[in-house]
């Protein structure tokens, strides 16, 4: 069923059959194609010309005119040669590394979404966002840039399949919030409450339409909270946790706050361990609460391999209603699959 669900999200992301252009995705998309070119995770000027605002100069006296240059091969487009001749001179029609060679186009500054690294006249600009939503998209774009030979050359590509990524990131954290909540509530409340966060909230009308951020910081995060609820059975759902959460901030560093809520539920979980309490987690056992009520949940049954726990003393009765259980141990973090037993009176035992 996950499976499904993430196919039918990505089919119903691509269905208006475009993307959202949007400059805070213009570096995403772009940091694979620079280090393919061995420029690492900066941007030059003279490589990225379409990410900086120029200035156009004609004559020492006339004021600077800020233009946007989308390549150096790019021809000049009208309205910037029709002020370069009422500035002065004839200017023939001619491309933007024409007026650059004779020194007419000058740097003037970055785009918003870049920033100067420690030394921006040989190092260059990055992108203030992050690296992780480029690093993400990178197999995906890979195999596009051998598909077309060249992204560089084919921005409708680049911009499509910054999309697709995009789309896949949502739909994947929407099969895994089913996978996450499915031992929690059941598969019918699970599946319900996946489509409703995959087509009833921003995640379909923005972060799956182009690559911003957010996109692959909801995987991310979606895969943080699967393994947390499974910390208790083994280290390495620990180690995926953090890994995950980690590269979350990567893609966006505001997820931060995430990994401070996650180290805090941790830390509060090792410390009422030290103390000799023991905490009713999903994945963990427990039997004898209260008045002689427990619980006992099927390992074999949930997946996770094991035995069941001790059974609880006396005459009992299993209750195999959710809510029913629920309301024989409060406050107990049951699962959808957990098997709850009651002790049942003296006459009903006799009987």
């Amino acid at each position: 069923m996950a499976i499904a669900l993430m196919a039918a999200l990505l089919a119903l992301y691509h269905v208006n059959g475009g993307f959202l252009p949007g400059n805070d995705a213009t570096p995403n998309l772009c940091l694979p194609l620079t280090l393919w070119q061995g420029n690492g995770f900066s941007f030059q000027p003279d490589d990225w010309p379409q990410m900086f605002r120029w200035h156009l100069r004609s004559g020492e006296e006339t004021r600077p005119q800020t233009a946007h240059v989308p390549g150096w091969q790019h021809p000049v487009d009208p309205k910037s040669l029709a002020w370069l001749a009422r500035a002065g001179g004839d200017w023939p029609p001619c491309t933007w590394g024409d007026l650059r060679d004779r020194g007419v186009v000058t740097l003037a500054r970055p785009e918003y979404y870049l920033v100067p690294s420690v030394d921006p006249e040989t190092r260059g600009y990055v992108n203030q966002y992050g690296p992780g939503a480029g690093l993400t998209a990178m197999p995906v774009l890979a195999i596009l840039d051998l598909a077309t030979g060249g992204l560089a050359d084919h921005r409708a590509a680049l911009w499509y399949g910054g999309k697709f990524v995009a789309a896949l990131c949502v739909a994947a954290s929407a099969a895994i919030v089913f996978l996450t909540l499915t031992p929690l509530v059941g598969r019918k409340p699970a599946a319900a409450i996946g489509v409703i966060y995959g087509v009833g909230t921003c995640v379909w009308s923005v972060a799956s339409q182009s690559l911003w951020q957010s996109g692959p910081e909801l995987l991310f995060i979606s895969v943080a909270a699967f393994c947390l609820l499974r910390v208790t059975r083994g280290t390495w759902w620990a180690v995926a946790c953090g890994a995950a959460a980690g590269w979350a901030v990567v893609c966006r560093p505001t997820a931060g706050l995430l990994v401070l809520a996650i180290a805090g539920y941790l830390a509060a979980l090792a410390v009422h361990r030290e103390r000799g309490g023991e905490r009713l987690a999903p994945g963990d056992v427990a039997a004898g609460r209260g008045d002689g009520a427990g619980r006992a949940l099927d390992r074999d049954r949930d997946g996770v391999g094991g035995e069941a726990v001790e059974e609880v003393g006396g005459a009992v009765e299993r209750i195999d209603h959710p809510a029913e259980a629920a309301r024989a141990l409060p406050g107990a973090p049951l699962l959808a699959k957990d098997a709850v037993f009651r002790p049942l009176p003296e006459d009903a035992a006799d009987d």
